[in-house]
């Protein structure tokens, strides 16, 4: 009922939706192989409206359907420093600096703990900081470079 509703709505995020929730529907009913390729269409309609969070939801949907999708690109970028940090390390900084634990940026992100601590030992490193009180320094920092 879901799949034959989201053929109905003309907006994409609405069919996005329609798709994402059937798609979780046949999963919850233990059928990747149909809960797979409504999730992937819903992925790619909130792939094209730019919304971060419905992706990344979707990517844990699809995970836990048994696939995974590489959702990022190659970028030249310095080894260490501020600007060689990857867009998912830099919204970990973002909301760890806003006073998150890692458990609640797991859930804002829809990854696990581990990740999450994996990408915080990555923005140390490159950062040469040993301390979320030295991280949430320089995203202020940061912050106000950014606004100047």
């Amino acid at each position: 009922v879901l799949q034959r509703a989201a053929g109905h709505y003309a907006a994409a995020l609405t069919r996005a939706g329609a798709l994402e929730d059937a798609g979780n529907a046949w999963a919850g009913r233990g059928d990747p192989g149909r809960a797979t390729p409504l999730l992937s269409q819903a992925y790619a309609l909130y792939e094209e409206l730019g919304d971060a969070d419905d992706l990344a939801r979707v990517r844990s949907s699809l995970r836990a359907a048994g696939t995974r999708l590489r959702h990022w690109a190659h970028a030249d970028r310095p080894a260490f420093g501020w600007d060689s940090l990857t867009d998912t390390e830099r919204r970990v900084t973002d909301l760890v600096a806003q006073g998150l634990s890692n458990r609640q940026v797991a859930n804002r992100v829809f990854l696990s703990t581990h990740t999450v601590a994996f990408h915080l030992r990555h923005i140390f490193w490159k950062l040469g900081i040993t301390s979320r009180v030295q991280l949430a320094r320089i995203v202020a920092e940061q912050g106000a470079e950014d606004a100047s």
